[in-house]
């Protein structure tokens, strides 16, 4: 009896805290009942897009291989990634990869659009594990800032004091090392004769030539979407386990606080977040013998949070309650 009620009080805490979490995460009681299964049969490995806001691209390019690798039946584990990094400025809104604005977000359908039309870059081609989130101070103010001085100072005092004239050339440069360890001098010297833009700087040093050098185009795909109708979950939900059924995964926005208006995330109280769906499952109470439905899901919260989110499942009822923007896929070109 005491095991009963205590079961039940711990119950009920795991759904009262759910509550307040947009992805309530499947655990304690609940076991996944695999013979329910639709949809992937294995992930890829979730990539950390912290601490730049790319959550928009990073869903992009995994919706791209997780795709691959569903409609191939592929071990996704072993396949070769595709960079968010290379596909984040066309989600801004910029068809120029030369551009990487460290404070926007974007849309994954930009994003998309830019990866189909223009080409593929492995992640291994286009990386930034050494970035760390003191980074995004240097690179957004520091950086520019030290620049614009550099270039006065130097044509200002270049005839007059070697110091004066070179002292804030090597705090630009000193930037530069700890930003990027493997900057050669050519491109340090590039880059203090070039005008002040710091969405360029950017993407010359965090990523380099080789993110817009090793494009590998695909035409074997469309972009699909349609509008959430929040009016409508029912439909929301058949839309996904249809998608899932046929093996294609899903991206979903949804605002992470729950304040909705309408269609759309209240701007100045709710961040919005972009994932993948990849399977869908019915979990099970192992003591009530209560059924919930739950998405499994890639989320560019990183491997950790995979690992801590029972592998990425979550109930579908706390992700549905927040979702808004498009579902979006993609559908083999006949």
């Amino acid at each position: 009896m005491y095991k009963i009620i205590f079961s039940l009080v711990l119950l009920f805490a795991q759904q009262a805290s759910g509550q307040t979490n947009a992805l309530a995460k499947v655990e304690g009681f609940w076991n996944i009942d695999q013979k329910s299964r639709i949809g992937a049969k294995s992930r890829l490995l979730a990539v950390q897009q912290s601490p730049m806001p790319f959550c928009f691209s990073t869903a992009a390019s995994q919706l791209y291989d997780q795709t691959i690798c569903m409609q191939s039946n592929k071990n996704c584990q072993k396949q070769e990634q595709t960079s968010f990094l290379a596909i984040t400025a066309a989600g801004q809104g910029f068809l120029n990869p030369v551009k990487l604005n460290t404070q926007r977000g974007g849309s994954p359908i930009k994003s998309l659009e830019y990866l189909l039309e223009k080409g593929r870059v492995p992640l291994s081609k286009c990386n930034y594990n050494q970035l760390r989130p003191e980074h995004l101070y240097l690179v957004n103010y520091l950086l520019p800032q030290e620049l614009k001085q550099a270039q006065l100072n130097w044509f200002k005092y270049k005839d007059r004091t070697e110091y004066l004239a070179n002292y804030h050339k090597f705090v630009f440069k000193d930037i530069l090392k700890k930003l990027n360890p493997e900057i050669d001098e050519s491109l340090i010297k590039q880059l203090f004769e070039q005008s002040v833009d710091h969405e360029k700087i950017a993407a010359k040093v965090l990523l380099g030539d080789s993110c817009t050098n090793n494009l590998q185009k695909d035409n074997r795909f469309k972009i699909k979407f349609t509008k959430v109708d929040l009016t409508n979950l029912s439909l929301i939900t058949q839309t996904i386990d249809k998608l899932l059924s046929q093996r294609k995964p899903i991206i979903v926005n949804f605002c992470t606080n729950k304040l909705i208006e309408g269609s759309l995330c209240e701007a100045k109280n709710s961040d919005l977040h972009s994932l993948v769906i990849i399977a869908k499952a019915t979990v099970v109470h192992q003591i009530t013998g209560d059924r919930r439905q739950a998405y499994w899901l890639v989320n560019s919260w990183g491997e950790e949070w995979q690992e801590k989110n029972t592998d990425g499942w979550v109930f579908a009822d706390k992700l549905l309650e927040n979702i808004t923007g498009e579902l979006i896929w993609l559908d083999p070109k006949l």
